[in-house]
């Protein structure tokens, strides 16, 4: 009896389902059922998918990146077009200050002129 109980316990040891052995080099076949290797399959699509998918959207944000760069150089030039305008409308309204002066003092020399002139031909008349 202790015999058999030995032959038994030795024939089940050596079964694969209780023993497991790590595949080596030469050893490297692993058998799965046609499920896992299809659901696998299909993970890794959808892995590859999810990965170009990734690749667009930076492209898609550095392009958007470029646009936003080039319009805010053009929002800087026009600042700059603003200010530079800014400056000639102060410089002509300054010209047309002075021009103002200008012509107010001509009138006064005018009015003054010929009030001397009417004077100086009164003075003669008279």
């Amino acid at each position: 009896m202790k015999k058999l109980l030995i032959l038994a316990i030795t024939t089940l040891t050596a079964l694969y389902g209780f023993t497991q052995t790590f595949p080596t080099q030469a050893d490297s076949l692993i058998c799965r059922p046609k499920s896992e290797l299809v659901k696998a399959a299909i993970l890794i699509q959808q892995g590859e998918g999810c990965k170009q998918e990734l690749k667009l959207q930076v492209l898609r944000i550095t392009l958007k990146d470029s646009v936003i760069s080039n319009q805010n150089e053009k929002i800087t030039n026009l600042y700059a077009m603003f200010h530079e305008k800014e400056k000639e409308v102060s410089a002509i309204s300054k010209d047309d200050v002075l021009c103002d002066k200008a012509r107010k003092k001509l009138k006064r020399t005018r009015i003054t002129a010929l009030g001397l002139g009417i004077a100086l031909v009164l003075a003669i008349i008279l």
